[in-house]
């Protein structure tokens, strides 16, 4: 697809024809958003992954069925709506042992490259997209010349060139066509790129789509980056030693890989598990708050007049409205801040009442995005799901669902979801518990299934809970004794992971019965709720 290049702030971007922005994944903050899809019923041993370009399609190539299968997401990019469109192309005519698919960017032609026979071979079809119209077109291109054992291939966006990867060579080898996408027409290009050094059996790579970055995973489990001196060239490549993201917490043997359109999301075929798991790859601006060394900005926000009990506590994205619930007033009330995150600019703007569902109403969470709300209530131990039909504005809060969480909590006190709203954690004050749960259906409660248990022996009571964005870290505010606790999570939103990091932080000065606990979105401010003196106070981190 034609390209331009377009300045933004985090360097250059790459926007292509159809409007949507590249910026180049960010291997440091990546992590597993706990999204996936199995395609173990179709195929047993899948080898190969690619998208539609707009996300509603996904194909797998496999050396089971010999097919390349076709799935389709309901939502775009988001791998728990996928299905199986019940449409196949049989390759087996040309390769048994077929091993990567990749897509002409208008979904009219797509090729395979298999081990059986080291070739590259090109399919037309008459509807776009559509597997049942594929065709073999009598066209390939033989490349064992260069790799007796292809894993992966890939094209240039123009069609001018392929490249291919193998674990015989341990190279990615380029090829050129005289005529674009016609692969009959394709000649070694003798340049290469060898990556023995870091990968000694690589499966599968991807490019950036201006062609000056390749990523690339093999056996060692790690997905490692490229860059590319002169774009498409890839004799030109050279590694880039300190970018890197491990793959093995979900999969041992990652097969194939490729990217959301945008680059915001990472794709990855496990061969152990059958399965596709998705990966969000931005830049999160979050840096880990320096607990220990947190200092009181001499700010806060008095919220008697609302409620004497303040407890969860919740911002909007941009700082400039903070949410409180509390079991006094048994309502979810609404600040206008009139300077972003600074707490004493608030005035309240309305408040909801909450009690039809709860009449103790603790814990507060938003979906990002502010269209949905979550409130926890220790009065029947469960947790409620609202819609918001205008973002962030609680005067259109309507009641959804609700779902017990009694048989783990009894008096539950906080609440946090990942960024996908496929984890919840909850915190109690019965014995200063945290409990996990996965939601198969993102940010719908009714989905959740209890994963396990975690008890915090630093404190007796666990107040509210926080985490940061990629799930490594979490933050516990305790009552007895007032303190902010952080613990470290080696597997992200694994509570069987989870250890003391030995830092804390001391609240007593300012809220000596802290209740509710908040961070700004790029971690660099904490945000207590006090009932002792009924105020939320703001500190730097």
């Amino acid at each position: 697809m034609p390209l331009v290049f377009a300045r933004s702030i985090l360097g250059f971007a790459v926007v292509a024809d159809d409007g949507v922005t590249w910026t180049n994944p960010d291997l440091a903050d990546a992590f597993y958003e706990y999204v996936s899809s199995s395609v173990t019923t179709q195929e047993s041993i899948p080898t190969g992954l690619m998208f539609k370009d707009d996300g509603t399609k996904m194909y797998v190539i496999g050396a089971n069925a010999d097919a390349v299968l076709q799935y389709g997401l309901s939502t775009a990019w988001d791998l728990s709506t996928a299905s199986y469109d019940s449409a196949s192309a049989d390759v087996s005519g040309e390769d048994d042992q077929p091993r990567s698919v990749f897509f002409k960017d208008d979904g009219t032609s797509f090729y395979i490259v298999g081990t059986a026979n080291n070739a590259v071979y090109q399919y037309n079809m008459t509807t776009a997209w559509d597997l049942s119209t594929a065709s073999y077109v009598s066209k390939s291109a033989d490349v064992s010349g260069q790799e007796t054992s292809p894993r992966c291939v890939r094209f240039k966006t123009d069609g001018t060139s392929f490249y291919v990867a193998g674990t015989a060579n341990d190279s990615i080898s380029q090829y050129d066509m005289t005529t674009a996408w016609d692969v009959s027409t394709a000649s070694y290009a003798s340049k290469q790129l060898d990556v023995s050094a870091q990968e000694a059996s690589p499966f599968t790579f991807d490019f950036s789509p201006n062609g000056d970055k390749v990523w690339l995973v093999g056996t060692s489990d790690t997905v490692r980056e490229y860059t590319l001196s002169t774009a498409w060239d890839i004799s030109t490549g050279s590694h880039e030693s300190s970018v890197s993201f491990t793959t093995s917490n979900e999969d041992a043997t990652v097969i194939s890989m490729t990217f959301k359109s945008d680059g915001s999301k990472m794709y990855l075929l496990g061969a152990a598990t059958d399965t596709v798991y998705q990966y969000s790859t931005v830049d999160l601006g979050w840096t880990n708050p320096d607990i220990p060394n947190a200092s009181y900005d001499s700010k806060s926000l008095d919220t008697s007049t609302e409620d004497t009990v303040p407890r969860g506590i919740a911002f909007n994205t941009d700082g400039t409205k903070l949410f409180m619930v509390g079991p006094i007033s048994d309502s979810v009330h609404e600040y206008d801040l009139s300077t972003a995150w600074d707490v004493s600019t608030g005035t309240i703007n309305q408040s909801e009442s909450l009690a039809t569902q709860d009449i103790v109403p603790i814990a507060l969470f938003f979906k990002p995005d502010g269209t949905k709300m979550y409130m926890g209530g220790s009065g029947s131990d469960a947790i409620y799901e609202y819609d918001l039909s205008t973002a962030f504005d609680i005067s259109t809060l309507s009641f959804n669902q609700s779902q017990s969480i009694s048989a783990q909590q009894t008096s539950i006190s906080g609440l946090f979801f990942n960024s996908a709203g496929t984890k919840l954690i909850v915190s109690g004050t019965d014995g200063a518990q945290l409990d996990e749960y996965t939601l198969s259906t993102p940010w719908d409660i009714s989905t959740e299934t209890h994963n396990r248990s975690a008890t915090l022996s630093e404190m007796t009571y666990a107040m509210s809970v926080q985490l940061s964005p990629k799930g490594d870290k979490l933050w516990v505010i305790a009552n007895i004794p007032d303190e902010v606790y952080e613990y470290n999570l080696t597997t992200p939103f694994d509570l069987s992971t989870i250890a003391y990091s030995n830092n804390k932080f001391d609240i007593g000065t300012q809220a000596a019965n802290g209740l509710g606990l908040a961070f700004k979105t790029d971690g660099s401010k904490m945000y207590i709720a006090n009932s002792s003196t009924t105020e939320i106070f703001q500190y730097s981190t």
